[in-house]
């Protein structure tokens, strides 16, 4: 009986010895596997780093750029609106023009004066405004 339990536990001895060797390769091999990803890790922080040193400078030179953009596109919407109101103006009647730069005039020839809007009268009251005022300052 007892050569057999003694056989018994040979057995499960050398079946314990084959798991530990198994078990050993296995553990060489997730070392191994280790130091290459760790290796890698290394490589590809290194790369990053390298990068975002890399991104830095282009964020810095394109913020430039994008300053000296961002002036441009106001000057070009500037002149856009600019040549749209020349084109306007263009197309619009002279008299429409002149009779809002010219809608204040003076009502009388005397140092104190009177200012008249014109803009809403038709011109022929305008010229008889000013000939009335002529002849007002005439008859004293």
């Amino acid at each position: 009986m007892y050569q057999h339990q003694c056989a018994l536990l040979v057995d499960e001895l050398v079946e314990t010895e084959r798991m530990l060797r198994r078990a050993r390769a296995n553990i060489a091999g997730l070392v191994q596997m280790n130091d290459l990803l760790v290796t890698g890790k290394m490589a590809v922080e290194e790369k990053l780093r390298s990068v975002e040193a890399e991104l830095s400078l282009k964020n810095v030179e394109y913020s430039e750029r994008g300053k000296e953009i961002m002036g441009l596109k106001k000057i070009s919407y500037q002149n856009e609106y600019l040549r749209v109101e020349n084109q306007r103006l263009l197309l619009e009647p002279v008299a429409p023009i002149y009779e809002r730069a010219s809608s204040y005039k003076r009502a009388s020839s005397d140092s104190a004066f009177a200012l008249v809007d014109i803009s809403k009268c038709e011109p022929c009251q305008v010229e008889d405004t000013r000939a009335s005022a002529e002849q007002a300052d005439r008859k004293p």
